[in-house]
């Protein structure tokens, strides 16, 4: 599993990156939550407050429901 990292952009929202490749892993979200170990799932905040969890291979669609909060 790849190791990656977190941009902040000039708009201060942030994105996974991928630093071996430049590679823009994840859309460009107000939060992004990940485990301290290597793992294919994220959980990110969007700009209306709201949270969900991604997989690393499809950043377009979140792989749960949109929540309030995280548990």
């Amino acid at each position: 599993m790849a190791i990656y990292v977190i941009r902040r952009n000039t708009n201060d929202e942030v994105a996974i990156i991928n630093p071996d490749t430049g590679e823009q892993i994840s859309q460009w979200w107000k939060m992004i939550y990940l485990n301290a170990k290597p793992t294919e799932y994220y959980g990110v905040k969007n700009h209306d407050n709201k949270y969900a969890i991604f997989h690393i291979n499809n950043p377009n669609e979140p792989i749960s429901q949109w929540y309030m909060k995280l548990a």
